[in-house]
């Protein structure tokens, strides 16, 4: 499966060319890294594959079941959010699943007992299984041990 173009994007900040003319292709299964000095672009580059800024010349297609998120060199957490819980902390329908069960997990933890928070959970796990979104929590924790 297609999930991203890069072609012919070029990128500069005054006088200072980043990088010139990039065209490569992601697919399904693509193991994808991206070595440099520091202050050569890396960063750059990923914020213009990921929309967030924009190239000088060149396109950036994105497969239609793909989504593309940036975790920042440096990012802002919210008072008391984990990493885990910013990475997860989208807004797809498979993100919003993962949420709305850990929320009823939490809840129904405290009041094992309350029949609303049971079909609460319920409904949750519905939606879990409906963006087969239990995989994703799991996927994120092995991919942030890896970093």
């Amino acid at each position: 499966m297609h999930l991203l173009s890069v072609e012919h994007i070029t990128k500069s900040y005054g006088e200072k060319l980043l990088f010139e003319n990039v065209t490569f292709g992601v697919e399904d299964g693509d193991k994808v890294g991206i070595i440099g000095v520091n202050g050569t672009g890396k960063s750059t580059f990923l914020k213009v594959i990921a929309g967030l800024e924009q190239a000088d010349s060149g396109t950036v297609s994105i497969g239609n079941r793909v989504t593309v998120r940036m975790l920042a060199q440096d990012p802002v957490f919210a008072p008391n959010e984990t990493t885990l819980e910013h990475v997860l902390g989208g807004d797809s329908p498979q993100l919003r699943a993962v949420q709305a069960y850990a929320a009823a997990m939490e809840a129904i933890e405290l009041n094992p007992s309350d029949v609303a928070l049971q079909d609460k959970l319920i409904k949750a796990n519905q939606l879990m299984d409906e963006f087969d979104a239990w995989q994703l929590e799991s996927d994120a924790k092995m991919a942030l041990s890896k970093l």
